[in-house]
């Protein structure tokens, strides 16, 4: 009895011992910028338990953010979301800007510097301030005016003679800060002016770039023959730095690249290239009462065709051949639609055939700009058109009425 009672105990635990496993919950799930909440945190997390996850610092919570164990499976229990912790505005500083320099909006993590403007230094410790989690770091930087820039001069470099400089005064060594001179050269023709156009004197005693030089430039022959384009103008045997060359394909030809040429220093950039134009159709147009003969494609190149056959009873109406021109199919046929005789619609209108057949069976199809006759039946009589031409399905069918003597067969 006893070792039956051992068995017994050991067979509930090892049920529960398997049912424990298989309603536990292993992973633990994941959520952005937050992790699990102390109070949740525990070595196993089976059928019912609940996750709670709070903020990392720098973030904070939009709504309560749990997670619920169902079985072996974590389910959202409240699906809430950090998100990162607003600065607000880091602040303007006098004779200066900022530029945020890290980050899309004033956010933990953002970081902006501050920069003086032109006759100013930065008299601060830090020029950056950055988003923490408890706010900006630092103080705003602010600027000081730089007294000395009063007697800041640069030094004016020799040109040649091939060079005009505009903005320097006479019998002077040295020019103040702030001035600015200009440059060109004294034959635009001939010469071209490598570097920058102005200059001006900084807050340190130096040119903002080097003083510009006049280059005598080359002349370019005749412009590159272009396969399949012709260019526009007249052509000449040279042509000046500088001057450009347009070019226009022929028909059937587009441009790939730029459609021009340019002299630069005796040499032509790099020509354009015509490229035969592909015209392709889509797929066959819908003719309805109509099949495609040949073979259906889901596009054509130019000049393929299609042809169509009207199915039975229809009457086809333009051309059977369609064909792909330039993107663009020709005019589809029309099938013009039969009309129908039914021995319901006669019966009810008093009407028969005039010329009955043995073979004639019913419903008959009579075609588009075919003639049929009809008579009205015994003891009728109608002033309605006997012989009626089919319109494209349209048939304006005859009634006949009592009143007459015999059958009546005479066409209006």
């Amino acid at each position: 009895m006893r070792k039956t009672h051992l068995a017994l105990l050991f067979v509930l635990w090892s049920c529960a011992d398997v049912l424990t496993k298989t309603s536990a919950c292993s992973y633990l799930p994941n959520v952005e910028n937050a992790y699990i909440s102390t109070a949740s945190q525990k070595d196993n997390y089976t059928h019912g338990d609940v996750l709670y996850f709070t903020c990392h610092s720098g973030f904070v919570s939009r709504g309560r953010i749990s997670y619920r164990c169902d079985h072996q499976s974590w389910l959202l229990n409240h699906p809430g979301k950090c998100e990162r912790k607003l600065c607000g505005h880091p602040g303007d500083t006098l004779n200066g800007q900022f530029n945020l320099e890290q980050g899309k909006d004033f956010v933990f993590g953002a970081e902006v510097k501050y920069d003086c403007n032109e006759g100013y230094m930065m008299a601060s410790q830090r020029d950056t301030r950055k988003c923490e989690a408890d706010g900006w770091s630092n103080s705003v930087p602010h600027c000081e005016e730089l007294y000395f820039l009063l007697v800041v001069k640069c030094m004016p470099e020799q040109t040649g003679d091939n060079i005009i400089v505009t903005g320097m005064p006479e019998n002077v060594d040295h020019l103040p800060y702030g001035s600015a001179l200009q440059f060109e050269c004294t034959s635009s023709n001939h010469h071209k002016l490598k570097g920058n156009s102005e200059i001006y004197c900084t807050s340190n005693g130096t040119w903002s770039s080097p003083f510009p030089t006049c280059e005598e430039t080359k002349l370019c022959g005749a412009p590159p023959a272009v396969a399949n384009a012709v260019i526009v103008g007249s052509r000449r045997r040279s042509y000046r730095d500088g001057e450009r060359i347009e070019y226009k394909c022929k028909a059937d030809f587009e441009t790939e690249g730029l459609s021009s040429v340019i002299c630069d220093n005796g040499q032509w950039t790099s020509p354009p290239i015509c490229k035969r134009l592909i015209y392709v159709c889509g797929s066959a147009p819908r003719v309805e009462g109509a099949i495609i003969v040949t073979r259906p494609q889901d596009s054509y190149s130019d000049g393929e065709s299609i042809q169509y056959a009207c199915t039975r009873h229809y009457v086809l109406e333009g051309q059977a051949v369609v064909r792909c021109v330039r993107r663009q199919w020709t005019t589809p046929p029309v099938c013009r639609k039969p009309c129908v005789v039914t021995a319901e619609e006669m019966l009810k209108r008093n009407i028969r055939f005039r010329w009955p057949k043995p073979t004639t069976n019913l419903p008959m199809y009579v075609p588009h700009k075919d003639y049929c006759e009809f008579v009205c039946v015994r003891g009728t009589n109608t002033r309605d058109r006997l012989r009626l031409q089919c319109k494209d399905s349209y048939f304006n069918t005859p009634t006949c009425k009592g009143g007459g003597g015999g059958e009546s067969g005479a066409s209006q």
